[in-house]
Protein backbone atom coordinates (compact mmCIF):
# COMPACT_ATOMS: atom_id res chain seq x y z
CA UNK A 1 0.00 0.00 0.00
CA UNK A 2 2.76 2.20 0.80
CA UNK A 3 4.49 1.90 -2.45
CA UNK A 4 1.16 2.40 -4.09
CA UNK A 5 0.87 5.76 -2.59
CA UNK A 6 4.62 6.74 -3.63
CA UNK A 7 4.09 5.67 -6.93
CA UNK A 8 0.35 8.07 -6.62
CA UNK A 9 2.48 10.30 -5.60
CA UNK A 10 5.32 10.29 -8.29
CA UNK A 11 2.51 10.49 -10.71
CA UNK A 12 0.89 13.50 -9.68
CA UNK A 13 4.29 15.22 -9.52
CA UNK A 14 4.50 14.84 -12.70
CA UNK A 15 1.43 15.58 -14.50
CA UNK A 16 1.31 18.78 -12.48
CA UNK A 17 4.90 19.58 -13.56
CA UNK A 18 3.59 19.15 -16.98
CA UNK A 19 0.97 21.54 -16.46
CA UNK A 20 3.03 23.87 -15.05
CA UNK A 21 6.19 23.92 -17.02
CA UNK A 22 5.67 26.47 -19.50
CA UNK A 23 5.51 29.20 -17.50
CA UNK A 24 9.05 29.88 -16.53
CA UNK A 25 10.05 29.09 -19.81
CA UNK A 26 11.03 32.97 -20.94
CA UNK A 27 13.06 33.04 -24.62
CA UNK A 28 15.23 35.33 -22.51
CA UNK A 29 15.18 34.93 -19.27
CA UNK A 30 15.59 37.75 -16.59
CA UNK A 31 18.29 36.62 -14.39
CA UNK A 32 20.35 36.87 -17.37
CA UNK A 33 19.15 39.61 -19.16
CA UNK A 34 18.68 42.06 -16.22
CA UNK A 35 21.36 40.62 -14.26
CA UNK A 36 22.44 43.56 -12.78
CA UNK A 37 18.98 44.19 -10.95
CA UNK A 38 16.66 40.66 -11.06
CA UNK A 39 17.86 38.16 -7.93
CA UNK A 40 15.36 35.49 -7.89
CA UNK A 41 16.06 32.34 -10.07
CA UNK A 42 13.19 30.36 -11.40
CA UNK A 43 10.45 29.77 -11.06
CA UNK A 44 10.16 33.20 -9.79
CA UNK A 45 7.74 34.97 -6.96
CA UNK A 46 5.08 35.41 -9.71
CA UNK A 47 5.61 33.98 -12.94
CA UNK A 48 2.07 34.21 -15.03
CA UNK A 49 2.62 32.85 -18.78
CA UNK A 50 -0.78 33.76 -21.18
CA UNK A 51 -0.55 32.44 -24.65
CA UNK A 52 -4.06 33.72 -25.52
CA UNK A 53 -5.59 30.25 -26.81
CA UNK A 54 -8.59 31.51 -24.65
CA UNK A 55 -10.11 34.59 -23.92
CA UNK A 56 -7.99 36.10 -20.80
CA UNK A 57 -10.60 38.56 -20.29
CA UNK A 58 -12.06 37.70 -16.45
CA UNK A 59 -11.37 37.21 -12.66
CA UNK A 60 -11.04 37.24 -10.04
CA UNK A 61 -11.20 33.65 -9.68
CA UNK A 62 -10.16 30.99 -7.75
CA UNK A 63 -8.33 29.70 -10.74
CA UNK A 64 -6.65 32.92 -11.56
CA UNK A 65 -7.32 34.61 -15.35
CA UNK A 66 -8.41 32.16 -18.26
CA UNK A 67 -5.98 30.56 -19.82
CA UNK A 68 -3.49 31.66 -17.47
CA UNK A 69 -0.04 29.49 -17.04
CA UNK A 70 0.72 30.14 -13.08
CA UNK A 71 4.08 28.71 -11.65
CA UNK A 72 5.07 31.77 -9.48
CA UNK A 73 6.50 30.64 -5.77
CA UNK A 74 3.54 33.34 -4.55
CA UNK A 75 1.03 32.33 -7.04
CA UNK A 76 -1.44 29.83 -5.76
CA UNK A 77 -2.28 32.03 -2.85
CA UNK A 78 -2.15 35.41 -4.64
CA UNK A 79 -3.79 34.28 -8.53
CA UNK A 80 -7.57 34.07 -7.19
CA UNK A 81 -7.11 37.86 -6.87
CA UNK A 82 -5.59 38.45 -10.58
CA UNK A 83 -7.93 39.82 -13.51
CA UNK A 84 -7.83 40.51 -17.19
CA UNK A 85 -10.40 43.06 -18.54
CA UNK A 86 -10.34 44.89 -22.03
CA UNK A 87 -11.43 48.87 -22.85
CA UNK A 88 -12.63 50.24 -25.99
CA UNK A 89 -11.83 48.93 -29.20
CA UNK A 90 -9.64 45.76 -27.83
CA UNK A 91 -10.77 42.32 -28.31
CA UNK A 92 -9.61 39.03 -28.53
CA UNK A 93 -8.91 37.72 -32.03
CA UNK A 94 -9.76 33.67 -32.26
CA UNK A 95 -8.31 33.93 -35.63
CA UNK A 96 -8.48 37.04 -37.74
CA UNK A 97 -6.58 38.00 -41.02
CA UNK A 98 -4.71 41.69 -41.81
CA UNK A 99 -2.51 42.55 -44.22
CA UNK A 100 -2.55 39.39 -45.84
CA UNK A 101 -1.73 37.34 -42.86
CA UNK A 102 -3.71 35.49 -40.09
CA UNK A 103 -3.38 35.49 -37.06
CA UNK A 104 -4.62 33.04 -34.39
CA UNK A 105 -4.85 33.58 -30.57
CA UNK A 106 -4.57 37.10 -30.24
CA UNK A 107 -5.46 40.35 -28.14
CA UNK A 108 -5.43 43.28 -29.61
CA UNK A 109 -7.25 46.17 -32.23
CA UNK A 110 -7.53 44.99 -36.11
CA UNK A 111 -8.81 48.62 -37.60
CA UNK A 112 -11.27 48.13 -41.00
CA UNK A 113 -12.89 51.33 -40.74
CA UNK A 114 -12.36 54.97 -41.31
CA UNK A 115 -11.59 56.02 -37.71
CA UNK A 116 -8.81 55.74 -35.06
CA UNK A 117 -9.47 52.94 -32.79
CA UNK A 118 -8.48 53.08 -29.07
CA UNK A 119 -8.77 50.98 -25.78
CA UNK A 120 -6.61 49.17 -23.16
CA UNK A 121 -5.80 45.45 -21.96
CA UNK A 122 -5.22 46.01 -18.11
CA UNK A 123 -3.74 43.30 -16.30
CA UNK A 124 -4.17 43.41 -12.61
CA UNK A 125 -1.78 41.17 -10.44
CA UNK A 126 -1.89 40.94 -6.49
CA UNK A 127 0.74 41.48 -4.43
CA UNK A 128 2.25 40.14 -0.95
CA UNK A 129 2.51 43.20 1.26
CA UNK A 130 6.55 42.39 1.99
CA UNK A 131 8.60 45.48 2.69
CA UNK A 132 11.10 46.22 -0.70
CA UNK A 133 11.29 47.00 -4.74
CA UNK A 134 8.88 45.32 -7.12
CA UNK A 135 10.95 44.34 -10.14
CA UNK A 136 8.58 43.50 -13.40
CA UNK A 137 10.18 41.56 -16.44
CA UNK A 138 7.74 41.38 -19.42
CA UNK A 139 8.49 39.42 -22.22
CA UNK A 140 5.57 39.51 -25.56
CA UNK A 141 5.24 38.65 -29.12
CA UNK A 142 3.05 40.07 -31.72
CA UNK A 143 2.76 42.36 -34.48
CA UNK A 144 1.95 46.14 -35.42
CA UNK A 145 1.11 46.97 -38.40
CA UNK A 146 1.51 50.25 -40.19
CA UNK A 147 3.19 51.79 -37.07
CA UNK A 148 0.41 51.60 -34.46
CA UNK A 149 2.80 50.82 -31.71
CA UNK A 150 1.02 49.97 -28.08
CA UNK A 151 2.06 51.66 -25.15
CA UNK A 152 3.21 49.52 -22.23
CA UNK A 153 2.89 50.83 -18.81
CA UNK A 154 2.69 49.83 -14.92
CA UNK A 155 -0.29 51.41 -12.95
CA UNK A 156 0.69 51.28 -8.91
CA UNK A 157 -1.35 52.90 -6.02
CA UNK A 158 -1.15 56.30 -5.18
CA UNK A 159 2.06 57.15 -3.83
CA UNK A 160 4.07 54.21 -5.38
CA UNK A 161 6.72 55.07 -8.14
CA UNK A 162 6.74 52.97 -11.22
CA UNK A 163 9.46 53.21 -14.28
CA UNK A 164 10.19 51.86 -17.22
CA UNK A 165 13.21 50.32 -18.93
CA UNK A 166 13.67 50.19 -22.44
CA UNK A 167 13.24 46.95 -24.19
CA UNK A 168 16.41 44.42 -23.32
CA UNK A 169 15.32 42.69 -27.01
CA UNK A 170 13.36 42.97 -30.12
CA UNK A 171 13.91 40.52 -32.60
CA UNK A 172 11.40 38.86 -35.37
CA UNK A 173 10.12 35.00 -34.39
CA UNK A 174 8.85 34.22 -37.70
CA UNK A 175 8.05 35.72 -41.02
CA UNK A 176 5.04 33.81 -42.13
CA UNK A 177 3.22 35.82 -40.38
CA UNK A 178 5.46 38.45 -38.93
CA UNK A 179 5.84 37.80 -34.95
CA UNK A 180 8.05 39.88 -32.69
CA UNK A 181 9.60 38.98 -29.85
CA UNK A 182 10.66 41.70 -26.86
CA UNK A 183 11.60 41.86 -23.74
CA UNK A 184 11.70 44.98 -20.77
CA UNK A 185 11.41 45.77 -17.37
CA UNK A 186 9.61 47.91 -14.43
CA UNK A 187 10.92 48.65 -11.12
CA UNK A 188 7.73 50.12 -8.79
CA UNK A 189 9.46 51.55 -5.39
CA UNK A 190 8.20 50.86 -2.69
CA UNK A 191 6.63 47.32 -3.68
CA UNK A 192 3.19 47.78 -3.72
CA UNK A 193 -0.23 45.77 -2.91
CA UNK A 194 -1.12 45.32 -6.46
CA UNK A 195 0.04 46.78 -9.99
CA UNK A 196 -1.44 46.64 -13.17
CA UNK A 197 0.02 45.86 -15.99
CA UNK A 198 -1.82 48.21 -19.21
CA UNK A 199 -1.71 47.59 -23.02
CA UNK A 200 -3.02 51.20 -24.37
CA UNK A 201 -3.38 51.00 -27.74
CA UNK A 202 -4.44 54.12 -30.76
CA UNK A 203 -4.66 51.92 -34.23
CA UNK A 204 -5.17 53.85 -37.35
CA UNK A 205 -7.55 53.06 -40.22
CA UNK A 206 -6.62 49.82 -41.77
CA UNK A 207 -3.98 49.25 -39.23
CA UNK A 208 -3.21 46.69 -36.97
CA UNK A 209 -1.93 45.92 -33.36
CA UNK A 210 -1.61 42.21 -31.78
CA UNK A 211 -0.26 40.22 -29.09
CA UNK A 212 -0.44 36.34 -29.26
CA UNK A 213 1.58 36.12 -25.89
CA UNK A 214 2.23 37.67 -22.71
CA UNK A 215 4.35 36.47 -20.12
CA UNK A 216 5.23 38.46 -16.86
CA UNK A 217 7.24 37.51 -14.00
CA UNK A 218 7.87 39.64 -10.50
CA UNK A 219 9.77 39.49 -7.84
CA UNK A 220 10.36 41.64 -4.41
CA UNK A 221 13.47 42.21 -3.25
CA UNK A 222 15.43 44.38 -0.45
CA UNK A 223 15.92 47.93 -1.20
CA UNK A 224 19.48 48.46 -3.32
CA UNK A 225 21.62 50.77 -1.55
CA UNK A 226 21.58 54.37 -2.64
CA UNK A 227 24.51 54.13 -4.81
CA UNK A 228 22.85 51.36 -6.91
CA UNK A 229 19.67 53.09 -7.08
CA UNK A 230 21.74 55.60 -8.29
CA UNK A 231 23.20 53.76 -11.35
CA UNK A 232 19.99 52.09 -12.05
CA UNK A 233 18.01 55.64 -12.16
CA UNK A 234 20.53 56.53 -15.01
CA UNK A 235 19.03 53.76 -16.92
CA UNK A 236 15.83 53.88 -16.23
CA UNK A 237 13.04 55.96 -18.33
CA UNK A 238 11.43 59.08 -17.26
CA UNK A 239 8.07 57.84 -17.77
CA UNK A 240 5.32 55.37 -16.83
CA UNK A 241 5.32 53.97 -20.31
CA UNK A 242 7.35 53.24 -23.70
CA UNK A 243 6.54 53.03 -26.95
CA UNK A 244 6.12 49.05 -28.01
CA UNK A 245 7.45 47.58 -31.29
CA UNK A 246 8.61 50.59 -34.10
CA UNK A 247 7.02 50.07 -37.39
CA UNK A 248 8.16 46.74 -37.44
CA UNK A 249 5.77 45.46 -40.29
CA UNK A 250 3.69 47.97 -42.73
CA UNK A 251 0.64 47.29 -44.60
Amino acid sequence: MKHAILILALLASLVGGVGQTKADLFVNPPETYWSSVWQTPAPYQRNIDWDFSVNPVGGPSPNGTPGAVYEGTLDPALKSSDSVAFTGAVQYYSTVTTNGYTYTDAIGIVNTGTTTLTGTAVFFLDDTTSAGVKHIWVEDTGVDWGNNPATSSIVAPLGYTASGLMNFTSEQISSSPPLYLEDFGFVVNPNPPWEEFVLTFSVAPGGADLFTSLHIATECVPEPSTFTVAAVACLMGLGYAWRRRKAKATA
